[in-house]
């Protein structure tokens, strides 16, 4: 699991969160640096690979939504195989979860509790290879 903030107390808080799932965490303090950690663990024929991206929409310089729409386009030209990407963002407008959506973004929430719960295996999302 992929975890993308550029506020060290939100990668802190939410790892410590994630970690009572016995979730592996990786971090990324921006979009550029999250968009190559993926790129070099999600390449055709990796083992180790990630399969979820939680990313925060507001990042300076490459935001979440850019990130995640590098990503998407990465796994359309199967430069990378596919990934969840998630956002978890303060913002709960209809424009910002249209933009989500737009970037390929399969999930928008303001709490980690329904990210955990997802990823926990209970509902978890299925991979779309299309």
């Amino acid at each position: 699991m992929l975890l993308v903030d550029d506020d060290p107390l939100v990668l802190y808080a939410v790892k410590g969160m994630l970690a009572h799932l016995s979730c592996t965490v990786t971090t990324a303090t921006s979009g550029s640096q999250a968009l190559e950690l993926v790129k070099c663990a999600n390449r055709p024929g990796s083992t180790d690979f990630v399969e979820l991206a939680i990313i925060d929409a507001n990042m300076p310089m490459m935001n979440g939504y850019e990130t995640a729409a590098a990503l998407t386009k990465s796994v359309k030209t199967l430069e990378i195989m596919p990934l969840h990407i998630v956002c978890l963002s303060a913002q709960d407008s209809v424009t910002h979860r249209e933009l989500c959506r737009q970037a390929g973004m399969e999930l928008v929430s303001n709490s980690t509790i329904v990210i955990t719960h997802m990823y926990s295996g209970e509902t978890m999302l299925s991979r779309d290879s299309s």
